[in-house]
């Protein structure tokens, strides 16, 4: 855990080209694979890429949530592209590498309960707010996924608690289970203003 931190530490000054599931893919691995050897490969294979990275271009995201990689729209905004691209994921930030290791037990419990997405809505927007800050982002995405009752009600509180900080946000809803309801034209334009408006610094 302290290594993805250095990654995401380096990766702030560098310009890393990314998809819309590599982000989600850190949290798997972050969550599933912590503690063994290939994710401890896969940390140091990350660090050595990011660092051989070219200087940072473009505006950059942080993603709140889930990353909606079925939305053409939002493809067509973040992926690979130039000009704006993610670089955080709160599902990637599993948890504060602040425990003992030589205390397994006690760790896997501070894991769960201290975890950001457990507990006050406070917890997990001051969580989000800190990571963006480390990526040096521009902005944030406050996905408003439906059926996450977490997630959306405490849009407003994160909007009003993120842009104290200085980070702009963006609250945008969608449906990974429904997709019909994505509302791919208003997440186009929504996310198209939104970008727009950090290119030209009137946020």
């Amino acid at each position: 855990m302290e290594q993805y931190q250095e990654v995401q530490r380096v990766r702030a000054d560098k310009y890393v080209p990314t998809d819309l599931v590599t982000p989600l893919y850190c949290g798997m691995t972050n969550n599933i694979l912590l503690g063994t050897a290939e994710e401890e490969e896969y940390v140091d294979r990350l660090l050595s890429n990011v660092r051989q990275a070219q200087p940072k271009k473009g505006k950059r995201i942080y993603w709140m949530h889930t990353i909606p990689f079925w939305s053409d729209a939002v493809k067509h905004e973040l992926y690979f592209q130039e000009n704006a691209q993610i670089v955080g994921c709160e599902l990637s930030e599993v948890c504060e590498p602040d425990f003992d290791p030589e205390r397994p037990y006690e760790a896997m419990a501070q894991r769960m309960v201290y975890h950001a997405l457990n507990g006050s809505a406070f917890r997990r927007i001051e969580t989000g707010i800190r990571h963006a800050k480390e990526t040096k982002a521009d902005g944030a995405v406050w996905f408003g996924h439906w059926g996450c009752k977490h997630t959306l009600g405490s849009a407003q509180l994160a909007k009003k608690k993120f842009e104290e900080a200085g980070i702009p946000l963006l609250i945008l809803d969608g449906d990974g289970c429904d997709r019909s309801h994505g509302g791919e034209g208003q997440t186009a334009t929504r996310l198209g203003a939104f970008l727009e408006m950090l290119n030209s610094g009137s946020v």
